[in-house]
């Protein structure tokens, strides 16, 4: 099925096999920035520019709840475990990790860089690009949801432990100038951490022995990805060309490649639990308007 969303049009369900249009979705649609779906598959959330989070039931694309966090351009949605937990990252000098309980829509946590003194932001912000070092490029909380990642726009990654506030720096950014080659992070588990750079290459680093590894140099322009439940299997997008790489994360093997309709950008990539399909949220770069579709994949 893909999930077609335009300003116009809102958004229409279609069956890939023969191009009809199963039925058509009304709701805060128009300018998705990050769309996620919970472990099962049975739940959409998708954020609105201006900050609304609307929750779909995939069963029969029944709107189910809409949202307000009053947080202009939210990004990098994404499920705890238990399914009823939505993270999603806001914008601006200092970005937040907001915990959002989907049922009442509160906001039930939050997580951020902790500074002791004021002096420390305002030393920072007054360097040269200082915007860059406090902003938050690409964010991943691990699934306990005791810590998390965030890469600025100099690729440096820090390791946040939310209850202590205690970090770390796991990556050292590279040169005077914003860089802004990392482009998205996972958790495989509770201490590895997946990062993917834009040059193509796919690391982990391991938290707890604070070590690098490269597994694989895939292709020019990665942007998205995902890491199955169990670990053993990476899902990478890269733009122009369009194409999904299935990679073995233990070896950096591509298992599969799997070309995608243009002219689609990826916004969201999910295992589903058993690993036996990949849920795509795409954003079509041509038309009338913004358009969003889902896709899926068996690998």
């Amino acid at each position: 099925m893909i999930a077609n969303m335009d300003l116009s049009n809102g958004m229409t369900i279609i069956d890939m096999s023969d191009n009809s249009v199963v039925t058509a979705l009304d709701g805060p649609v128009d300018l998705a920035t990050s769309v996620a779906f919970n472990a099962d598959g049975a739940l959409l959330a998708v954020v609105h520019a201006n900050g609304d989070v609307a929750l779909w039931n995939t069963a029969d694309w029944s709107l189910r709840d809409t949202h307000a966090t009053l947080h202009m351009n939210a990004r990098t949605l994404g499920f705890l475990p238990d399914g009823q937990t939505l993270t999603l990252l806001t914008s601006g000098t200092q970005p937040l990790l907001l915990f959002m309980d989907v049922t009442s829509g509160a906001i039930v946590g939050m997580a951020g860089r902790h500074y002791t003194r004021e002096s420390e932001l305002r030393a920072i912000l007054s360097e040269p690009q200082g915007l860059m070092r406090t902003s938050a490029i690409a964010a991943a909380l691990a699934p306990d949801g005791l810590r998390y990642a965030a890469a600025n726009g100099f690729d440096e990654i820090v390791i946040r432990e939310i209850e202590t506030h205690d970090w770390f720096t796991a990556r050292e950014g590279e040169g005077d100038l914003p860089q802004l080659s990392i482009a998205h992070m996972v958790f495989a588990n509770n201490h590895t951490l997946v990062y993917m750079l834009r040059s193509g290459e796919l690391h982990e680093f391991d938290v707890e022995t604070r070590t690098d590894r490269l597994i694989a140099t895939v292709a020019d322009r990665l942007f998205m990805m995902d890491v199955s439940r169990d670990g053993s299997l990476i899902a990478a997008v890269t733009h122009d060309p369009d194409a999904l790489f299935v990679l073995d994360r233990a070896t950096g093997a591509v298992i599969q490649q799997v070309s995608l309709p243009s002219p689609q950008l990826a916004i969201s990539l999910n295992f589903t639990p058993d690993n036996s399909a990949i849920l795509l949220g795409v954003l079509n770069t041509e038309g009338a308007g913004p358009a969003a579709a889902i896709l899926r994949i068996t690998p």
